[in-house]
């Protein structure tokens, strides 16, 4: 994804994407020669984004992933949830959307001593978040990764999802 998109998701979804760092966990990323040029650069608030590598597809996906993130920012406001970002990219010509949430469930009887017989429960909200993530993913799958508009997914040496127009240029760019 450009410059501009990048910075506009990072400002836009900080509780997302944004995180403090310190001691080992800063000096590694500072130190990262592959991080993206936002890696390394902290907000007003001292926080550094949780991508190194920044979004990883064309801005084609920008909208699917921009209204994501509003709809997960809403639960995760009504839910009181803390989720931990850890990778967007395009996979095998579909988006991935790794985001995790470490305390997302609940203990409702412990079970013995081993934790054998526990019965646990996904906090509230957690379920809805995955079923969002799944239904851009979904979405992707028919999204021209490179222009947003309708596409179709392409096997030609590699799995990508593009319309006709952006196959064409694809195809004079790289032959």
């Amino acid at each position: 994804m450009n410059d501009q998109n990048t910075a506009r998701m990072y400002v836009t979804f900080p509780s997302l994407f944004m995180e403090r760092m310190e001691g080992e966990a800063l000096d590694a990323r500072l130190a990262n020669e592959y991080g993206n040029k936002f890696a390394k650069q902290p907000d007003r608030e001292g926080r550094y984004p949780c991508l190194p590598y920044g979004f990883e597809c064309g801005d084609g996906w920008y909208k699917l992933l921009f209204q994501l993130c509003e709809n997960i920012t809403h639960v995760v406001r009504i839910h009181d949830l803390k989720p931990c970002m850890g990778q967007v990219k395009e996979k095998f010509g579909l988006l991935r959307f790794y985001l995790r949430f470490p305390d997302d469930v609940v203990v409702v009887e412990p079970g013995d001593d081993c934790v054998r017989g526990a019965v646990v429960e996904r906090k509230a909200g957690v379920e809805l978040i995955y079923r969002l993530i799944h239904e851009a993913e979904r979405q992707s799958g028919i999204t021209c990764m490179r222009c947003g508009k309708a596409g179709v997914m392409r096997t030609n040496g590699w799995h990508h999802v593009s319309c006709d127009a952006c196959e064409a240029l694809q195809e004079t760019e790289f032959g």
